[in-house]
């Protein structure tokens, strides 16, 4: 849900007062459902809710981020009790169970391919982002994928061992911030097992073009002051403003990214169901030159983050106080 509250529910609810719809007389926001003429749209999440298949009865399903978020054994569920048709959004990474069993064995079907050239939602940001990987060394089947909207194998991708769980709070928990210039201040909540070498990953905030006391305001929001949190060490002069600001903000000492690389890779990653930028990050984030141990500089905001939160609990690690 909170992914769909940041992502599809957002969209729906700007179309609706696009066309002139005032939301307040349409929607159910405790139910997130919605009463049309003589349709009920409703939105809710699937993970921990299967049954829902077994009583529903629509005329039309729309499951969004289908290869990331519902196996095959539950969209079939939802599928066999649609009255009219199912439909499917997904980013084509990597072939899924909709190549094995829709698009191999059955015909009734349409294939919409819309890119980042058609989505006139798109930020300016983003939209340069993909733009820039179109003729760029190393990104061809990145570009492939998220430009071309064509079925691929993100083969470089750097993080692999990560996937969507419940969080252990009975741990410690520290913050990374990474500070954003022309990429995002992002900030994750981190603790690690390590005996049972897991990293827990929380995504708290990414967003782009604050100034320093906007994210202050941010934190203050989002973070007890007391929390510790492990910064991006370049950029000093923020750090000793938040510092001043009341909150307990280390700076972190960086190694050669590639020993931190080496080290998340030897745990598993959970994150949280709201970590939706922080998802995207781990499927994209991909060798820039994989032979060199090269990682590509772009789009890992917040895996930067979560960087530095890990090493405050990596013993060959120290940390900076300002």
């Amino acid at each position: 849900m909170p992914h769909l509250k940041s992502g599809a529910i957002k969209i729906f609810d700007n179309i609706l007062e696009s066309a002139g719809i005032n939301i307040d007389y349409v929607k159910n926001k405790s139910e997130q459902r919605y009463f049309l003429g003589n349709s009920m749209i409703e939105f809710f999440g699937i993970e921990g809710k299967e049954s829902r298949a077994h009583s529903l009865r629509p005329d039309i399903i729309f499951i969004n981020e289908a290869n990331m978020r519902i196996s095959w054994e539950v969209f079939k569920q939802f599928y066999a009790r649609a009255q009219k048709c199912t439909i499917i959004d997904f980013n084509p990474s990597r072939e899924f169970w909709l190549n094995e069993h829709i698009l191999s064995k059955e015909k009734n079907y349409i294939i919409i391919k819309s890119t980042y050239l058609d989505n006139k939602y798109i930020s300016k940001n983003e939209f340069e982002f993909i733009h820039d990987k179109k003729d760029k060394p190393g990104w061809e089947n990145w570009y492939r994928v998220y430009g071309l909207g064509e079925f691929g194998v993100l083969e470089n991708t750097i993080l692999t061992n990560w996937e969507y769980g419940e969080l252990d709070e009975t741990l410690s928990y520290v913050y990374g911030l990474d500070f954003g210039v022309k990429h995002y201040d992002a900030c994750v909540r981190v603790a690690v097992d390590k005996e049972k070498r897991i990293i827990y990953a929380d995504e708290i905030f990414y967003k782009n073009n604050l100034s320093t006391e906007q994210l202050k305001k941010m934190l203050t929001n989002y973070i007890n002051k007391n929390s510790l949190l492990i910064a991006d060490s370049s950029a000093t002069r923020t750090i000793e403003d938040i510092k001043k600001a009341g909150f307990n903000i280390k700076a972190c000492v960086k190694n050669r990214i590639i020993e931190d690389v080496k080290k998340l890779q030897s745990y598993k990653i959970i994150i949280s169901e709201n970590s939706f930028n922080l998802a995207k990050e781990l499927s994209q984030w991909v060798w820039l030159d994989k032979k060199g141990e090269i990682p590509a500089d772009e789009g890992d905001d917040l895996i930067d983050a979560l960087r530095y939160a890990f090493s405050f609990f990596d013993n060959n690690k120290q940390v900076i106080i300002i």
